[in-house]
């Protein structure tokens, strides 16, 4: 399997992530282990819209019609569009391999932390994003530690972030 189908699994189950007794359980359920080997399988092979569409019905979202449109173009404007964090999961898992697009707004869509972190992860594998807008997406003090790291490790290709409005809060640790 590629790098960027690796990427695109840990994207999807990330979620999955529960206490031992619970991932017990669920190495012991056949219906589970079957359910993630085939959506392994599926998105190894999958690339552009199928990805997309693929990557919503995995998380329960419904597809963005824009995105779907748009998706060989190099600017992506989903500004104001109720993504969501399972939204923005969606368009991660699907800008993993995309090649295209190269500047990405995502303002206003209530991404949190965990839609930042999903972005932050397809970030790893995809060179291609230069330019990134986030702002006003509460994505709280997690959100901006976890794109911090990300420029602190030197892994992304991006020029310019914006991050306005974000909602993040410093708290003084009493000494």
């Amino acid at each position: 399997m590629s790098e960027g189908s690796l990427s695109v699994e840990y994207l999807f189950l990330a979620d999955q992530s529960n206490s031992p007794a619970e991932e017990k359980m669920r190495a012991d359920s056949s219906d589970t282990d079957l359910e993630i080997e085939d959506t392994e399988r599926s998105f190894a092979t999958m690339k552009g819209a199928e990805l997309y569409l693929e990557a919503c019905k995995l998380v329960g979202v419904v597809p963005v019609s824009y995105f779907l449109r748009n998706m060989e173009e190099p600017y992506m404007n989903l500004n104001h569009h109720g993504l969501g964090p399972q939204g923005a999961k969606a368009i991660a898992i699907a800008l993993v391999s995309n090649t295209t697009i190269t500047h990405l707004e995502l303002e206003d869509n209530w991404i949190l932390a965990e839609g930042v972190m999903c972005l932050v992860q397809m970030l790893r594998e995809n060179c291609y994003i230069q330019e990134l807008n986030i702002s006003n997406n509460h994505i709280g003090t997690e959100g901006a530690e976890a794109i911090s790291r990300m420029f602190l490790d030197n892994i992304s290709s991006l020029r310019a972030v914006q991050l306005s409005g974000g909602s993040i809060y410093y708290k003084k640790v009493a000494e």
